[in-house]
């Protein structure tokens, strides 16, 4: 892979795009799989240590969805890590904590 570039848009271009996706169950394995798919990293948190898209993941962090400090803390340690480019949810109540993270980590999304 290739270091962290951007666009003029903030858009991640040359070393892939890596993604955070709240929630590991179930109604999160199709956005997991098809984010896999596409070659992005994929890192996962959910409150159940034993979810199922744990497995699946690049990196998996076992946090309450709604501790929306330590959702942003784990965030910003990947970010320094490896990049960040986007979060999101699909299928779970906490849209707020994806627009807090975003919002600390000036990603793009909802207010």
């Amino acid at each position: 892979m290739h270091e962290k570039e951007m666009n003029n848009y903030g858009a991640a271009t040359a070393r892939g795009t890596r993604i955070l996706i709240l929630g590991g169950g179930t109604m999160q394995l199709p956005a997991i799989r098809s984010a896999l798919s596409r070659g992005w990293k994929v890192a996962v948190a959910d409150g159940n240590p034993d979810a199922p898209g744990a497995d699946m993941s690049h990196h998996f962090f076992p946090i309450d969805l709604r501790d929306v400090g330590e959702m942003i803390e784990a965030a910003k340690k990947l970010r320094d890590r490896e990049g960040l480019d986007g979060v999101f949810t699909v299928g779970t109540d906490f849209s707020y904590t994806v627009a807090k993270v975003a919002e600390a980590l000036h990603l793009p999304g909802i207010s």
